[in-house]
């Protein structure tokens, strides 16, 4: 399934931005019968799920869906229990939130992808701010590795931090300037503060401040610091190998 991507899509209250989204991954798509979508949803978002599974593009293309207790799970785990149900081997992440710009766009993922015989890889559309790796494409092998898609120990933001830090040290995050994802969120000012990011506001109060060793990015440093170093060691073994 190496020609072939999964998404994997947390979305809350956001019906006609979620369907909005995977209308232009699919329209936009060179090959949208070999893409994939899972959502994971929470289960008291009944009125928002209603509406998507019951849109024709839900039902006329390969997407899939999951319900979590949010209550019991962080945001960073909504990605990891939708993984565990992907079944290619090109892994995006992507949110409702998201603008899918670029026509054939799955065409420069596989190019990209394909370009790294390893598989160890971050691939990294512009997001319109182009700072860290807020959405991206991952192969299944370097998920393996690393043993998660996202850091299950955050609650909202850090994510797209760990995965830059991590692929920025093994010389392994690639931007791909040719392929426009745009980020449409409040903190741009391209939209309003709704419901959603309000919650998210209110989850980010529990946790410790940034300077603090506490605070999931500093307390698990020596995951991340494992993680670059498993990478690694495939990487030199394909250098090796190469070598004869």
């Amino acid at each position: 399934m190496k020609n072939k991507i999964s998404f994997v899509f947390p979305s809350r209250k956001r019906p006609k931005k979620a369907i909005s989204c995977i209308e232009n991954v699919l329209k936009k798509a060179k090959n949208p019968e070999n893409i994939e979508i899972v959502f994971v949803f929470d289960n008291d978002d009944v009125d928002s799920v209603k509406e998507i599974l019951s849109h024709e593009i839900v039902k006329n293309n390969n997407i899939k869906h999951i319900m979590v207790d949010r209550d019991q799970q962080n945001f960073g785990e909504l990605y990891n229990i939708g993984f565990r149900e992907t079944t290619h081997d090109i892994i995006g992440i992507i949110a409702d939130d998201v603008i899918v710009e670029t026509d054939l766009w799955d065409e420069h993922i596989f190019q990209a992808a394909s370009s790294i015989p390893d598989e160890i890889y971050l691939l990294v559309p512009d997001d319109g701010q182009n700072v860290m790796a807020t959405h991206f494409f991952i192969s299944r092998k370097a998920i393996e590795i690393m043993k998660f898609l996202q850091p299950p120990w955050f609650v909202a933001d850090f994510g797209d931090m760990w995965f830059t830090e991590v692929f920025s040290s093994i010389e392994r995050a690639f931007a791909l300037p040719n392929v426009k994802f745009t980020h449409i969120h409040y903190t741009h000012g391209s939209c309003e503060k709704d419901e959603t990011y309000e919650d998210a506001s209110e989850r980010r109060k529990g946790v410790p401040d940034f300077s603090s060793p506490d605070h999931p990015y500093k307390k698990y440093g020596h995951v991340r610091q494992q993680q670059i170093e498993d990478l690694q060691k495939i990487i030199k073994k394909g250098d090796i190998d190469a070598q004869g």
